[in-house]
């Protein structure tokens, strides 16, 4: 029997070999073996002998050029590549036994960013990673307990695909025929120091590095293994010497399936996440502004951005999980993107670290000490204010007769750029305090201020939990020998300094750490944190309260020849809130802006994250009031600017004495949850036609529920012929 199978795998085409080896991969053999793995893996072959046919003639193929060679010799620590005791029956030979080896545990490998399957490994990256990026990477948070395997690839922010590969003037399609919004591939490049890879990208104009999938946490070292099986699998497969069609076949299902094929070993779900890192290195010599965002199918409403801001060279940001997963489901799809704000694109853009992770305890930053004596290095000092900041007393003296101490001054301003924070814990009236602060031009130099009459051991706690950080890193300075032995005695690890010390700060070895572009802008991390903090919305109620306290704003305009490009670029891709399903050329576009019977208008937003640009395009007819099609970019979507553009056109209908706003639905599968928006403000239905809904509103009873944004219209008049 064993025979006859070995005849037909003998047989089998090379398609059926690559299927067998991502059915070894999906089944976890490749990183983890399984019982029978040498049996069935194509590897081996079985190996017949006069009166012998047993399973016992499994042998492994010699290993040469082929293309199992290669995939034997590409996948360390897995079932194929393990050494197996020889199966010939009585001319094995024993081996001798060896002593256990004992070694000390390897540091955990260096995190990557996993990507799609598709690539030419060939045009990856050479230029490696530079070493002094390791330095700055010791500056980073210690590894995580657990962290995700995202798989990141290549998308565009108005996709709507494949209708828009026919029209829209920026498709470039890739080697599998895709749209290219990057330069070239996604590449991998080699990091040099630590080791490891990183992900690099060039972006295009509405590029978007997306991962979706549900996210499982593995523990780093396993984490690090299947990337390993991923990377080498995937050069494997893209260089394979199959036909192009199927090649890229196999490729697009090892890309869809490996976010999951592992699924099973994972330590935990996405609810154990603490924080979403992202680590990257700006190779510009701009800082680029990225927008994250994290959402799902099943609650549009929940996507707002968040800015990770790349200033040229190493950076590391920390974004705390609750303000993405509240109100969604950790057991279902995730949608993660990353687009640059603007619409130029141009970023040249490398990351280590692009995945949901726990941090470890103590917060996941440097190692801390698990005895009484304080760290080498110092992340936080904590100041005093009365004759330790300033001389005098503010409840005494009152503001107007104290004196700021320079050198201290200066000490706190020179520990702050080398990323070395700086809070208070004083004794004193928590405005009167803020008021001398301000006056002195140095309130923002200070995180989590705790300004009280409370013992100063329990605001230094408190300052600790807030900034996640070991206790043994804080140095405490005070004036008062009291408050130093109170300190002291509550916070053995804490380094207590006197006054005279803690001016002294900048020159001493616990302060001389290297400055970097990252330790320059940390305090501003956890500063910004806060305020993302007080902002996210907690509830559904909360959520509209949210949206108006990001100021956004509509600003509503006639189409011209200046956004015409862009409107075209719009109509051409959009697809999920294009309500009518239209395409439109510059030609047909040019011709609507001049007819006189109907208004063409541009629609482009901001709020206080950033400006999102021209997002919609609206044809109206104003002597029928009847909105002909409407179409908007999908960066909006669930900011209920659609709600307020409808709700602007009833005004407009309103003041030109028309009874009802008459609009044209054609409902799409892609469109159908942007096309709620009619429900939701109570239009009626009056007849479909060919699929088309006639819809009516009443625009006398007419009245929009929660108005979240300001809108404008341009002062710009419209000129005909423009």
């Amino acid at each position: 029997m064993d025979s006859i199978v070995a005849a037909r795998c003998a047989r089998s085409s090379r398609t059926g070999v690559m299927t067998r080896i991502l059915g070894t991969a999906f089944s976890g053999d490749m990183l983890w073996g399984g019982g029978n793995s040498q049996a069935s893996s194509p590897i081996f072959h079985h190996r017949r002998r006069r009166g012998e046919e047993s399973r016992d003639n499994i042998v492994p193929r010699r290993q040469g050029r082929s293309v199992w060679g290669i995939v034997g010799r590409s996948l360390p620590r897995c079932s194929l590549n393990r050494p197996h005791a020889s199966v010939r029956g009585p001319r094995s030979r024993s081996r001798r036994p060896r002593a256990p080896r004992t070694r000390p545990a390897p540091p955990p490998p260096p995190p990557e960013a996993m990507r799609e399957s598709y690539g030419r490994p060939w045009l990856d990256e050479r230029a490696p990673i530079p070493a002094d990026v390791d330095a700055a990477r010791l500056e980073r948070t210690r590894p995580p307990e657990l962290r995700s395997t995202l798989v990141w690839s290549e998308h565009c922010t108005e996709c709507a695909m494949p209708a828009c590969y026919a029209s829209c003037d920026l498709y470039h399609p890739r080697h599998d025929l895709h749209c290219r919004r990057f330069v070239t591939d996604i590449a991998t490049t080699p990091a040099e120091g630590a080791g490891g890879e990183w992900m690099t990208v060039r972006l295009r104009r509405w590029a978007r590095l997306q991962a979706e999938g549900i996210p499982s946490l593995f523990h780093p070292r396993r984490a690090a293994r299947i990337e390993a099986v991923d990377r080498r699998l995937s050069r494997l497969l893209n260089g394979a010497p199959l036909s192009h069609g199927v090649r890229m076949r196999l490729v697009n299902l090892w890309t869809r399936t490996k976010g999951s094929a592992f699924h099973r070993a994972r330590s935990a779900d996405a609810s154990a996440a603490t924080h979403f890192a992202c680590e990257a290195l700006n190779h510009g010599a701009d800082t680029v502004t990225l927008l994250l965002t994290i959402r799902q199918q099943s609650r549009p409403d929940h996507h707002l951005p968040h800015r990770i801001e790349l200033r040229p060279g190493y950076n590391l940001d920390l974004l705390p999980t609750i303000e993405f997963f509240a109100g969604l489901r950790h057991d279902e799809r995730f949608f993660v993107h990353l687009d640059q704000e603007g619409d130029e694109g141009g970023a040249h853009l490398s990351f280590g670290t692009l995945d949901f992770v726990r941090a470890a305890a103590g917060g996941g930053r440097a190692e801390s000490s698990d005895s009484d004596a304080p760290s080498e290095h110092a992340k936080c000092v904590v100041w005093d204010l009365d004759n330790t900041l300033w001389d005098g007393i503010l409840v005494e003296d009152g503001p107007d007769a104290l004196r700021p101490r320079p050198r201290v001054l200066e000490t706190i301003a020179e520990l702050d750029r080398r990323g070395i924070l700086n809070s208070i814990a004083s004794k004193n009236q928590p405005h009167a305090a803020e008021a001398v602060l301000r006056d002195l031009g140095i309130w923002e130099l200070f995180v989590f201020p705790q300004i009280s009459w409370g013992p100063k051991s329990e605001a230094v706690r408190r300052i600790q939990g807030a900034l996640d950080i070991g206790i043994d890193t804080f140095v405490f300075v005070d004036d008062q020998a009291f408050e130093r032995a109170e300190v002291a005695a509550a916070l053995p690890a804490v380094r207590v300094l006197d006054e005279a010390g803690g001016a002294e700060l900048d020159a001493a070895a616990c302060c001389d750490v290297p400055r970097t572009p990252e330790s320059a802008r940390r305090r501003r991390f956890y500063q910004e944190q806060i305020r993302r903090d007080d902002a996210a919305p907690t509830s559904e109620a909360g959520y509209a309260e949210f949206l108006r306290s990001c100021g956004l704003m509509m600003e509503i305009e006639h189409l011209g020849a200046a956004r015409l490009e862009r409107v075209f670029e719009l109509v051409q891709r959009t697809n999920q809130m294009n309500f009518s399903g239209r395409r439109y050329s510059r030609s047909q576009l040019a011709e609507l802006a001049d007819d006189p019977r109907r208004t063409c208008l541009v629609i482009r937003c901001e709020d206080r994250f950033g400006d999102y640009g021209v997002i919609g395009f609206a044809i109206f007819h104003e002597d029928e009031a009847c909105l002909e099609d409407l179409m908007f970019s999908c960066r909006i979507q669930s900011k209920r600017v659609e709600h307020h553009f409808i709700a602007y056109l009833a005004q407009r209908a309103a003041r030109s004495g028309a009874a009802a706003l008459r609009a044209r639905y054609r409902a799409t599968e892609r469109n159908a949850p942007s096309g709620k928006v009619f429900g939701d403000l109570g239009f009626e239905v009056l007849q479909t036609t060919d699929g088309v809904q006639d819809l009516l509103l009443d625009v006398a009873s007419f009245e929009l529920d929660e108005r979240v944004i300001e809108v404008r219209e341009s002062t710009v008049a419209r000129t005909d012929g423009a």
